[in-house]
This record gives structure tokens, C-alpha cells and sequence, in this order.
């Protein structure tokens, strides 16, 4: 009779942890014993994500786009749900209670994540959560003992894996061939394949993504997402602009420079060919002028020293393409400080009404510098 009852516990419950059961003899905290479990799957614990979540009146919904838009960004977002607007009419949120106890939905917005509980449902907030730059993320809390499992996104499934293995020893349990993809490998790829396969993309030596899909459809979907932009930030004479881009996910920055040098060029005045304008003498002066040098391609280390505040660029090759996170990047380089010399005519010394108008400017030995900035953008 106890192994009947065995069976028929197995059978349903499976390896769903939507429970919020919780059992310490439990290898994978899945939330069944380990003498339920055979073999790898005290290895490995199930999470299928629902495809709404009611907070008090307020209903949540999982994004419904086939491919996310954060499954190409450079995150590990568990999941991530939107405001279902006319549902609710409360204006404080109430705090989750159907989740898994080592699971907590919390608020993203103006880049923070905020607790639900009592948090003020204002008209702004309604706002940001109508237009979707706010949202629900899905999270493991702080003293979960999942968080020290890797975890396998697959989102042609909606479900999460937690493991406790090797993660390819586990795809290779799980019977899933999979194709490592590179996003910025795909961009590049002039050839997309139209087969169907499973795509595994790797954030973190603990965080994966997987998807059903083929390489064609993958780059064309990327492209209704996301925008090419060239753009151009200069430096003339020292001094330079700022330029901001707005939800940059991918970035390649060039450089040149453009050098010059000071020159001097003696002239002279004739006063004239009458005998008595020849009296009066002739004027002999210097005019400064710049003359260019050269240009010169810059190397990544030397477009990181010319920008401004970012440290993070320092590991990146900059000439290369590189994910970004962030909603916003704003880059403006060095005003220069030293370098300069004037130009003009700036001395003669001349009999009165014969010398010519005296002129000086400061230029930089530096004429221009100037970035060449490609990033792919969100579309709105």
C-alpha cells in the first residue's frame, strides 16, 4: 500500500516546484523528498512559469512575445511580467503569497528593483507600467539555496531548471542537442541556417538561455527589435560634445586623430614706389599659422583614456563589438588642457599707418579627434 502511495505521489507531482512546500531532505529543493526522486533528478529542480500572476486585484501577465527582448540582452532575468492595466483599481500593491518559497516578484523601475509590499500604485507608476519601461521581475530571494544552482532559461517552453550539475552533462541527460549561440557572431553571419534546432545562449558560467528556433529567424527577429545606428563624436581644438544613446545593447567604437603642428611664414610690406613713400621703409613681420601633421587610427586603450567616467570600458575591446547593460549611455570625452599655441600675426614691428592688423587665436596641437560610435539599439 505505501508503494502505491508512492507512485501516485510521484506521478503528480512530477518535478513542478510551483509548490511552496518546503522540505530540508530535499537535494534540489524542489519540494520532493530525495527518496522520491531517481537517479539525476535530485540534480536538477522544475519551475513552469504561470502564465499569470494575481497580486490582490491586480492581475500580471508574462511577457507573451514568442522571443524576449531579454533574451538577447546581456541579463539574467528569471522572468519578467506586465501590468494588466484594467484590472486594478487598488492603490497599494499587496505582497505575492502563490510563489514558491525561494521565489519573490518585485518591481523594475527607473532602475531599481522595489519590494511589492505597500508600495503606492500612483498614477505615474500606472503610467510607466502602461508603457512597459516598468515592470514585475521574477526573482530568487537573497537567502534561497537555489542561488547557488545554475540555471537553464528555455523560453520556447516557459520554464526554468535549477541544477546542480554540469550543464551540459544535464542537456545531455535531458536528450537536448544544442547549438551555443554568440549574439554578436549572429549579427555578423552573412549565411543564416532555416533549420529548427534548440539555441543555447551562455550569459555566465551560471546562467544559460535556450530557445527553439533556427538562426534565420533568430537575426530577423533581432532586427525588428533592435536598431544599427553609426554615430559621430568629435573633438575640435580641446574641446568636445556629449552624446547620449538610449538603450544600447551592442557597441563598437573607432578613432581617429588628426594632428597639427605650428608654422611660421616671414612677410614683407613694400610702402610703396614714390620717392617719398620709399622713405618711410619697408615692414618685415611673422605669421603663425597650424599645418597638419598627420592622422593616426587609435587603438582601444587609447579611445578608453580619451572618454570620460567609464571605468567598465577598461576590459573591453572597444574596436570590437561588445554587449552593454544599462538603460542609458551617455559618452563625452577629456577637454584638453595643455597643447595649445596661438597663431596669427601677432608682433610687427612696423613704421605707423604700414604694419599690418594684428591677429591671435589659440588652437591645439590637437585638431580634431573624432569617435565613430556603432551600437544596436532598442526600437521603441
Amino acid at each position: 500500500m505505501k508503494m502505491i502511495i508512492a507512485l501516485l505521489f510521484i506521478i503528480s507531482c512530477g518535478k513542478d516546484i510551483n509548490s511552496s512546500k518546503k522540505d530540508y531532505r530535499d537535494e534540489d529543493f524542489d519540494s520532493i523528498p530525495n527518496f522520491l526522486e531517481q537517479g539525476d533528478e535530485r540534480n536538477y529542480a522544475l519551475y513552469r512559469l504561470p502564465e499569470t500572476i494575481d497580486v490582490g486585484q491586480m492581475r500580471l501577465i508574462l511577457s507573451q512575445e514568442d522571443i524576449p527582448h531579454d533574451f538577447y540582452e546581456n541579463t539574467k532575468i528569471l522572468a519578467r511580467y506586465e501590468w494588466v492595466s484594467h484590472t486594478s483599481h487598488q492603490k497599494e500593491i499587496e505582497a505575492v503569497s502563490l510563489l514558491p518559497h525561494y521565489l519573490e516578484l518585485v518591481l523594475r523601475d527607473q532602475g531599481k528593483n522595489l519590494p511589492l509590499k505597500g508600495l503606492v500604485l500612483n498614477e505615474q507608476l500606472q503610467e510607466r507600467l502602461s508603457t512597459k519601461s516598468a515592470y514585475f521581475e521574477l526573482k530568487l530571494k537573497t537567502h534561497s539555496p537555489l542561488q547557488q544552482f545554475k540555471v537553464i532559461k528555455d523560453y520556447s517552453n516557459r520554464e526554468l531548471y535549477f541544477i546542480n550539475q554540469d550543464a551540459n552533462q544535464f542537456l545531455l541527460n535531458l536528450k537536448r542537442e544544442v547549438q551555443e549561440m554568440n549574439l554578436i557572431s549572429m549579427i555578423q553571419n552573412p549565411n543564416p541556417l532555416n533549420e529548427n534546432k534548440w539555441i543555447l545562449k551562455k550569459e555566465s558560467p551560471t546562467f544559460f538561455k535556450m530557445v527553439f528556433s533556427s538562426e534565420e529567424n533568430l537575426q530577423n527577429d533581432f532586427e525588428r527589435k533592435y536598431h544599427y545606428k553609426k554615430l559621430s563624436l568629435k573633438r575640435m581644438n580641446g574641446k568636445s560634445d556629449a552624446l547620449s544613446i538610449n538603450s544600447p545593447l551592442l557597441l563598437k567604437i573607432s578613432g581617429q586623430k588628426t594632428m597639427q603642428m605650428k608654422m611660421s611664414k616671414k612677410e614683407y610690406i613694400d610702402p610703396g614706389y614714390l620717392p617719398n613713400e620709399r622713405q618711410r621703409g619697408g615692414c618685415s613681420f611673422y605669421r603663425h599659422y597650424a599645418q597638419i601633421r598627420g592622422k593616426t587610427n587609435l587603438a582601444s586603450i587609447e579611445i578608453y583614456k580619451e572618454l570620460k567616467h567609464y571605468a567598465e570600458f577598461a576590459q573591453m575591446n572597444l574596436v570590437q563589438w561588445n554587449y552593454l547593460s544599462g538603460e542609458k549611455l551617455t559618452l563625452r570625452m577629456n577637454q584638453l588642457a595643455t597643447g595649445y599655441f596661438d597663431v596669427g600675426i601677432l608682433d610687427a614691428r612696423c613704421p605707423q599707418g604700414i604694419g599690418p592688423k594684428l591677429s591671435r587665436a589659440q588652437v591645439n596641437e590637437e585638431l580634431e579627434l573624432e569617435l565613430i560610435i556603432e551600437t544596436y539599439t532598442r526600437r521603441p
